[in-house]
């Protein structure tokens, strides 16, 4: 591509095979910078020999094919201690790059007689950096060279790219122009796709994928200014093209490959690194009153072009001195969209654009026009290379701001942007912001040829022809955001495929190819953003492994932890790979007892004799005979003495720090037996995907799926006790072990542990890729099912769901309890007659049916209950009150005959006949509180999958919108599985507990009493259970009044500042769901970030002092330097431990604060103790928690049912905002002069006792902010 001399010590030569080039590495293509003209190899850079560096481990024998002056044989020796070799044809080259090889030899790499120079030495890895494209027959090269490679050896290569935008541009223009240097050197023999070259590997016998590539957009490149180029394309017409081209911002390269007959088989297409995004640059610059802009006083990052928003964050140097910023929207003509921009110190935001143009564009500005006629976001057109803006952002927030957000897109497809165009044109007459008559001359010209351009493509008949698929790819990528975006798109996606494979004129086998194309390209996104959460928020950092190391050294007694690992014929490289994630553990404690099932292939038998050579803490069992995995693994048990063992397959990995995490769990929980972690999968290349978020501990769920699986920890002594892993239940060996280990183990001796500390290897045939690969699996975990649920005297029958991979046990009603059905009402006749029509199809004889007429005034209602009541159908009972959903259930409960209750809102329709049945048949069970059922949509989604708290800031449903027939998260959709509560909408619970219970709290009138039900059930030792056979329609509270009247409004606020004040600590963590999801909705999305505390931080649990509903407005309250404002709050129920400090939300109203806030807190029993917080930075237009640390001890908590705070300002002469929100008296902070005001205030404890045991809870709480209502920051 660019010439194997990669150095600038050798001048060039054209007779050598190999010409350096100048290709530009992001710099002015004036300053002659070249990417292969360089001293060293930059570990990080964006250049072939940087990015293969970082492909190759420490420690292996790697071949050079093309050494040149030996850079990379350098980095390779000094950073990563290599073995390295080198071959290059030039004898100077040769003689300045054999100091840091081995070997060097002078050779011709396409001399067929090249190996027998290098006799029997065989490598790790073979480079062939940037030469096959100098070569006649590259073909022949790589089957020759194949010998050079250990059995595990791979082939690293980069190739110039020929598809880069700019080759594509020039050939679209009537232009290919062969350059001294560059993707069109004159000493190129040969030119590469991506597909392209991966059919020449193939070709050689060699299976290859893209492991990473080097990145240059057309403006730093050779084709930046190419002549005539923009007259013949329009810049509009191109910058929509272009991110419709694959690879078009790929400059070269990188592929691995392994010769075929080593290699695994092939995956799934598409799968290697997908191209990157073509993008522009945005730049800001800064400068003092009296200085100008210049390129050392500036910040750069890239916009990706053809994408929705996105957020860049740029650095600004900490100097008092910069008082202006102007901003470069992007590096050549196009058009944009802002729509955010904000200035921050540290994580508090100084200064946010409120959105108006006239407060963000002052007369400086050149190349650009801002455009009024978009929906969102402010237009941008960019007229030339050189647009600006100098931004009306006041001096004070700039010197002291450290970073600037500014959040970007531009137009997705061709009908965006020239709408987009055709819309400004059109108001150009009304615009008083106009550009100079030349720029929109040219505008004009742009449109006219982009339309005319446009028109001569669709008359074609090609694309006649495809209209169907273009408008339906159109419509897929314009909703590519909805398939990822929060809950109003994910409401739609599902309604969006059906409607688009319902229009395309196609035959059921293409409509259903499509489909399967959908849900891969979905996936494929998820996976990326996976990635990027993996990076941000699952990446140990140094500072990370230090702390973890210093908390290991501080345990007096750590346990000893025995990694079992059964072996048979395990891929060599996958099996070193998992060993090693052993040996790399950051806990010490460890020993790994690995046995091998006499597996034929002998280089395992070498593998696991040289490491346990290597280390003293490997032990290996071989077997003489094949015994299958059960036996195998008992041998490994055998041989285990820790206190704990923990379960690791041949060919998948352990988390560096997955062995400290399950200790520190076990110090901290010395009664524990069982731990289990999170997982995910991890594929051929070290990428990982799809992320388990598990619930804690979930007896029902573990019928359907062995949810605990990876990482397992056992004890022992007990895993011992039962006898091990069985024979005859080979590939569920694991589940069938945890359904007798759990058996009769108390919940509070199963820990979870939410993070993901294994990596399942997805390998063709390998439980981690698909189920379906192993029959022999399923039924295994069928039969160990069916024999745990026959000890526990269940009459059952097996059924299965996703694809028979999971079970679903339908359990059989004992004996004949009757069942009171409970049904509230007022008027609706219609609805009501729907319901109880559904239950003349229920099957379900003893039963009640008791309808509670909540003041009906409608004639025909009033006559339909008449007529049931005389028919005998119904028993009616007349409430004639206000409506008070659980005063009225206490009322009524009295006054039912059944042995179980079932309540049911009058607005259900059952569709499934034996609904009743499979509630009440798992109601009878053991330790079951609470039952809930599927309810649905009208059109046929998830309304209700069990309750979550959290979601929303107080609770919401699981599976909202997921098709009634969908498996959902992992199956969880289709399984039955213990919840942490569940609907009153259908209910079914023993009457006992009801009255044991003393029924619903009155305290919720309304809202949320089922959700308070079933917690109270769960303190009491009970657990929840969704039953997904139990299926009906939930038209939603169709007799309901208006909710938004102020009266309601009032009575929801204090209805959620109950549930914050007695269960508000469980809401961040949810036993039932994950703290790595969001609880911005109920569509298992990554939280951003996670609220898993690491056990190496210690860091307090932060808990929300009640203040009524969330997503509500909250109301200004001013703080005053000359008055003092005395307050009181209520400390949730059940928190104990130490006060250390709290958040406040605060802002200003009166330009910027300074000095201090300073808080006053005294408890019940009169002690007092001082927080203060700097005010420093704060604007009228930014509400921000403030913290304040206590000072001392801090303040405790025990017996505290609230504390007074007095609050005062210091040293300033400005007002401050105290933000509070609405809520009855009896959970007021009684605020001075502010009554039923709520402060917004969360607490930093340190818990004495775990709160809510069996529920893992009160782990910790989202970001601050995240419902405070407040305009969201661009970041």
């Amino acid at each position: 591509m660019t010439g194997r001399i990669r150095d600038a010590l050798i001048p060039p030569k054209r007779d050598v095979r190999g010409v350096p080039s100048s290709i530009l590495a992001g710099a002015p293509m004036n300053e002659i910078s070249h990417i292969y003209h360089r001293n060293a190899v930059d570990p990080h850079g964006n250049d072939s020999l940087a990015k293969i560096a970082q492909q190759i481990a420490p420690a292996t024998k790697v071949l050079d094919v093309g050494c040149a002056v030996g850079r990379l044989g350098q980095h390779l020796s000094e950073a990563r201690h290599c073995i390295v070799d080198g071959i290059e044809i030039n004898p100077e080259a040769a003689a300045l790059a054999r100091p840091y090889y081995r070997d060097v030899w002078e050779l011709d790499v396409e001399d067929a007689r090249m190996l027998s120079h290098l006799g029997d030495r065989r490598y790790d890895v073979v480079v062939c950096a940037d030469i096959l494209e100098h070569l006649r027959e590259p073909t022949d090269f790589l089957r020759r060279i194949k010998p050079l490679l250990t059995d595990h050896g791979r082939l690293l290569v980069s190739v110039p790219n020929i598809a880069h935008g700019g080759v594509i541009r020039e050939l679209m223009s009537g232009d290919f122009r062969y350059r001294d240097e560059g993707l069109l050197d004159r000493t190129h023999l040969r030119f590469f796709t991506r597909e392209s070259f991966l059919r020449t590997l193939a070709e050689a016998g060699w299976r290859g994928q893209v492991v990473d590539h080097t990145v240059l957009d057309i403006q730093h490149t050779e084709f930046a200014h190419p002549p005539g180029h923009h007259e013949k394309i329009p810049q509009l017409l191109w910058q929509t093209l272009l991110p419709e081209i694959p690879d078009a911002a790929v400059y070269q390269f990188v592929m691995e490959a392994v010769p075929e007959e080593y290699a695994l088989p092939a995956p799934r297409k598409g799968s290697d690194l997908s191209p990157p995004r073509p993008s522009i640059g945005v730049a800001v610059y800064w400068r003092d009153v009296h200085e100008d802009y210049c390129e050392t006083r500036r910040a750069a990052r890239p916009l990706p072009l053809g994408s929705g928003p996105h957020t860049l964050r740029l650095r600004l140097p900490a100097t008092p001195t910069k008082r202006r910023l102007r901003l470069d929207p992007g590096d050549w003509p196009c058009y944009l969209r802002l729509h955010d921009l904000a200035l921050y110190r540290g994580p508090r935001a100084l200064w946010v654009w409120d959105g108006r143009r006239e407060s963000l564009f002052g007369e400086s500005r050149r190349g650009l026009s801002p455009s009024a006629s978009l929906d969102t976001g402010v237009g941008l057109w960019l007229w030339d290379n050189d647009s600006w803006i100098e931004l009306a952002i006041p001096e004070e927030f700039v010197a002291h701001a450290d970073t600037i957000a500014v959040r970007l897109s531009t137009p997705p497809t061709h009908g965006d942007a020239l709408g987009a165009l055709e819309g400004w044109l059109a108001l150009y007459a009304q615009n008083p912001e106009r550009p100079p008559l030349k720029q929109l001359q040219a505008a004009q010209k742009d449109l006219e040829t982009t339309r005319a351009t446009l028109q001569q493509i669709t008359t074609s008949r090609s694309w006649r022809l495809t209209e169907p698929l273009r408008r339906t790819a159109t419509r897929l990528r314009a909703a590519r955001q909805a398939l990822i975006g929060g809950p109003p798109q994910r409401m739609q996606r599902r309604a969006l495929a059906k409607s688009l494979l319902h229009r395309l004129p196609l035959p059921a086998r293409a409509k259903d190819a499509l489909a399967v194309w959908g849900r891969s390209a979905y996936r494929n996104l998820l996976e990326q953003d996976y990635a990027l959460w993996v990076r941000r928020y699952d990446t140990l950092t140094d500072a990370d492994r230090g702390a973890i190391r210093r908390q290991i050294a501080s345990w007096t007694h750590p346990p000893m932890i025995s990694v079992i690992m059964p072996v048979y014929n395990a891929p060599p490289r996958f099996l070193q790979a998992a060993i090693d994630s052993v040996r790399h553990q950051l806990y010490p404690h460890w020993e790994l007892c690995i046995a091998d099932d006499a597996s034929p292939d002998p280089r395992v038998r070498r593998i696991l004799q040289d490491y346990a050579k290597r280390d003293t803490r490997i032990r290996v069992h071989f077997r003489a005979k094949n015994g299958h995995i059960s036996r195998t693994s008992n041998d490994a048990l055998a041989m285990a003495t820790g206190e704990f063992i923990a379960l690791l397959d041949h060919d998948d990995l352990l988390a560096e720090h997955a062995l400290y995490w399950v200790a520190a769990e076990i110090l901290h929980h010395p009664h524990v037996d069982l731990l289990y972690s999170d997982e995910d999968k991890v594929d051929v290349r070290g990428t990982r995907h799809d992320a388990y978020f598990k619930p804690d501990w979930n007896p029902d769920l573990l019928l359907g799926q062995n949810y605990v699986s990876h990482l397992g920890v056992y004890r022992r002594e007990r895993a011992l006790a039962i006898g091990g892993f069985r024979a005859g239940y080979e590939g569920s060996q694991d589940w069938d072990l945890v359904l007798r280990f759990t058996t009769g183990l108390d919940a509070h001796k199963i820990r979870h542990i939410p993070a993901v500390l294994y990596h399942w290897r997805t390998l063709p045939n390998s439980t981690a890729a698909s189920l379906d690969a192993k029959p022999y699996c399923i039924e295994a975990s069928r039969k160990a099912v069916q024999e745990f649920l026959s000890t526990e005297g269940a009459r059952f029958a097996m059924d299965a769901v996703c694809n028979g991979v999971h079970h679903l046990p339908r359990l059989s009603v004992k004996g004949r309890p009757t069942v009171s059905l409970i049904i509230p009402t007022r008027n609706g006749v219609d609805v009501l007659r729907t319901c109880l029509n559904s239950l003349e199809r229920t099957v379900y004889p003893d039963r009640e049916i008791v309808v509670i007429d909540n003041q009906s005034d409608d004639p025909e209602t009033l006559t339909y209950l008449a007529s049931l009541k005389r028919e005998g159908r119904i028993t009616l009972l007349h409430y004639d009150a206000e409506f008070n959903y659980a005063h009225m259930h206490n009322w009524a409960v009295p006054q039912c005959s059944g042995e179980f209750l079932c309540l049911l809102n009058n607005d259900t329709e059952a569709i499934a006949p034996e609904w009743l049945a499979e509630m009440v048949a798992h109601a009878q069970r053991p330790g079951v509180g609470a039952v809930g059922a599927k309810l649905l949509y009208p059109d046929g989604t998830i309304q209700h999958g069990g309750v979550v708290l959290g979601i929303g800031g107080i609770a919401s449903h699981l599976h909202k919108h997921v098709g009634g027939d969908s498996g959902g998260y992992f199956g969880r959709a289709a399984l039955i599985q213990t919840v942490t509560a569940v609907t009153g909408a259908c209910l079914v619970m023993r009457k006992q507990h009801w009255e044991a219970l003393g029924g619903m709290s009155e305290n919720l009138p309304v809202a949320f009493n089922d959700v308070d039900l079933c917690l109270r059930l769960r303190e009491a030792g009970y657990r929840n259970v969704w039953v997904p056979q139990a299926v009906l329609y939930h038209h939603e509270s169709k007799s309901r009044g208006d909710e938004r009247t102020p009266a309601n409004r009032k009575r929801f606020a204090s209805e959620c500042a109950y549930m914050q004040w007695r269960w508000g600590p469980m809401f961040a963590s949810d036993p039932g769901y994950n703290p790595n999801l969001s609880l911005d909705h109920e569509q298992f999305d990554l939280a951003k970030p996670p609220r898993t505390p690491k056990p190496w931080h210690g860091a307090p649990s932060i808990i929300d002092v009640p203040y009524g509903a969330p997503n509500t407005e909250p109301a200004p309250v001013d703080l005053r330097p000359d008055t003092p404002i005395e307050a009181r709050f209520a400390i949730p129920h059940a928190v104990t431990g130490t006060l250390h400090g709290l958040d406040i939300l605060v802002g200003t109203r009166a330009g910027p604060c300074d000095g201090t806030l300073v808080l006053t807190i005294k408890d019940g029993l009169g002690h007092t103790v001082e927080a203060r917080g700097s005010l420093a930075s704060l604007t009228d237009n930014a509400a921000r928690p403030l913290p304040l640390p206590l000072d001392g001890e801090g303040l405790a908590l025990m017996g505290q049912e609230g504390l007074t705070i007095r609050m005062h300002l210091e040293d300033t002469v400005h007002p401050l905002t105290l933000y509070a929100y609405p809520v009855n008296a009896r959970w007021s902070h009684g605020i001075t002069g502010h009554d039923d005001m709520a402060l917004r205030i969360r607490l930093h404890v340190t818990m004495t006792i775990e709160l809510y045991p069996d529920a893992d809870a009160a782990r910790h709480t989202p970001s601050m902010c995240a419902d405070f209502n407040t305009r969201p920051s661009p970041a």
